[in-house]
């Protein structure tokens, strides 16, 4: 069975505890539960586990260190937000079960690692966005998705295509099983190229619009657009404007790469 990554089972039915005794049950099992975060008191982090009778709820508390391996500052921004937990114990005089979200990702990477490889496809969640690139959680371990990773079109920041929380599908694209260091790629997934062979031909003249301009680089969306874009080299002086519609003689075509390059040769008339 796949490892599920972190926020993955907020999309299917919730399965709540219902009582003390399945809590305790849960607890000797080891058993990995999906829960929300309900509140930040403190240095406490509560978690929703279920109904424990009419108007009643059961909560879950752990430390900033329990939360994660590392003591991590943010943990208030997972405030609504599914995170898996393992219980560790029951307090009965404070009524409040204790749960480690540390110890259920140390479970599930350990399990993940026993078949992760180069070339995998994996279901993974967004949980961060950097300017160069995405933490995405594939199931105890957070992967880099780097930029130029999201997409064959050219991506300036990883928030114009991605948001915290979305579900991706991502192929890993390199492994290094002692840093524990991940990198994915969401463009490896799928190959635009299959849908635009044969229709752009070397010396071709095509119409196509800005898509963006960044130092010496254009980069033109040809229509029709079949998911690639053509790198141009920006005339000195000149500038391009996002949205504007050009003319391109297409240069190369490069099927093993999966690129299309050219040179813009005026405007659109």
């Amino acid at each position: 069975m796949a490892v599920l990554p972190e926020g993955y089972r907020g999309r299917l039915p919730r399965q709540e505890m219902t009582n003390l005794t399945e809590l305790l049950i849960a607890m000797e099992e080891r058993r990995i539960l999906s829960v929300v975060v309900a509140k930040v008191v403190g240095r406490e982090i509560f978690v929703l586990l279920g109904a424990g009778g009419p108007g009643l709820h059961l909560f879950g508390v752990m430390s900033p260190e329990e939360f994660d391996e590392k003591i991590f500052a943010g943990y208030e921004g997972f405030v609504g937000e599914w995170v898996d937990v393992v219980v560790t114990g029951y307090d009965a005089e404070r009524k409040l079960v204790s749960v480690s979200r540390r110890q259920a990702r140390l479970m599930k990477r350990h399990e993940l690692l026993q078949t992760l490889a180069v070339d995998q496809v994996l279901t993974g969640v967004v949980r961060a966005l950097q300017p160069y690139g995405a933490f995405v959680d594939i199931g105890g371990l957070h992967a880099i998705l780097p930029v130029s990773e999201i997409s064959h079109d050219f991506v300036q920041h990883p928030r114009e295509v991605l948001s915290r929380g979305d579900l991706v599908t991502v192929r890993v694209i390199s492994l290094e099983r002692e840093s524990l260091r991940v990198r994915v790629s969401l463009k490896a997934v799928v190959d635009p190229w299959a849908a635009a062979e044969g229709h752009y031909q070397p010396r071709a003249i095509l119409l196509g619009t800005v898509q963006n301009h960044v130092a010496d680089m254009v980069w033109v969306r040809p229509e029709p657009y079949y998911g690639l874009e053509i790198l141009c080299p920006a005339i000195p002086g000149r500038t391009y404007l996002v949205g504007s519609r050009v003319r391109v003689r297409l240069n190369v075509v490069d099927g093993r790469s999966r690129k299309l390059r050219g040179r813009i040769i005026g405007g659109a008339s």
